[in-house]
């Protein structure tokens, strides 16, 4: 990656997706803001990655189900010149369920969806650019990137997911307007939708044509950059984003519909 800065800065950077590209940029390079709410983990990650790529890592902890942590985030970044940013953190239902009556989305639970997955994004991604307009007068097109994790999810009509899938549609309208405004300074504002990945947060052990692992799924969105603002960021994952926009939603809508009832008989049976 062409690239203006030496850091990177990475939300949700312990597991899964995050994780994965956390290494991607550390293979390349680049020091790395790590930000996650396990301490432990996140010192486990830097120990790691100082040891084996000899870069310098940073450690924020932070709850973004939490709206009062930004003005420590913005003081704590001050200090670094970014290249890159990676608006990764978020959090989903343990199984689909009823809008109104599950506690998966409760008042709480709401409030926490919608600041980890949004509020996170928009908050984080205004700190790192008013840094990056102010460092980088000088920087050549394209050497710094703005990464925002969509879903398969939110291009889709996905009942008993209300919330998570809403939040999800945020990330595609806020990356292609966002993209637009900041083309003329020169740095690459781009989002991806995976389909699903083999994460834990997927549930999901076995990897697949369709289902990559987090390593695979990494790499392949990072060779992405600069091609298309909003994408699924893995050609296979790509494929089955064309197919599903070719069924009107009259007949797609209650199939998810099923299929999400489906998924949550089976969570509960074996929650039971």
């Amino acid at each position: 990656m062409i690239r203006c800065g030496e850091w990177a800065v990475i939300t949700g950077c312990t597991s899964g997706i995050g994780r994965a590209i956390t290494f991607e940029l550390a293979k390349d390079g680049l020091n790395i803001v790590l930000i996650s709410q396990n301490q432990e983990q996140l010192m486990k990650l830097s120990e790691e990655l100082e040891s084996t790529y000899k870069i310098k890592t940073s450690i924020i902890t932070v709850n973004f189900c939490k709206s009062d942590v930004y003005q420590e985030i913005s003081k704590s970044l001050s200090k670094y010149k970014i290249a890159c940013l990676i608006n990764n953190v978020g959090i989903s239902y343990d199984h689909p369920d009823s809008f109104a009556e599950s506690q998966e989305t409760s008042l709480q639970r709401n409030e926490a969806l919608i600041n980890c997955n949004n509020l996170s994004m928009a908050q984080m991604t205004r700190i790192v650019l008013e840094k990056m307009y102010k460092d980088g007068n000088d920087c050549p097109s394209g050497s710094r990137v703005i990464l925002n994790f969509g879903s398969f999810s939110g291009s889709i009509v996905n009942p008993f997911l209300t919330t998570y899938s809403a939040t999800k549609s945020f990330v595609e309208t806020f990356t292609k307007s966002l993209a637009l405004e900041v083309r003329d300074k020169g740095i690459i504002v781009q989002g991806v939708r995976p389909y699903f990945v083999a994460t834990n947060m997927s549930k999901i052990k076995h990897t697949s044509l369709l289902v990559p692992s987090a390593q695979t799924y990494a790499k392949s969105c990072l060779n992405m950059l600069g091609v298309e603002t909003f994408c699924a960021g893995y050609f296979f994952h790509e494929l089955v984003f064309c197919v599903t926009n070719l069924i009107p939603e009259f007949i797609l809508g209650p199939f998810v519909a099923k299929q999400m009832l489906s998924v949550r008989a089976k969570s509960l049976k074996r929650r039971n």
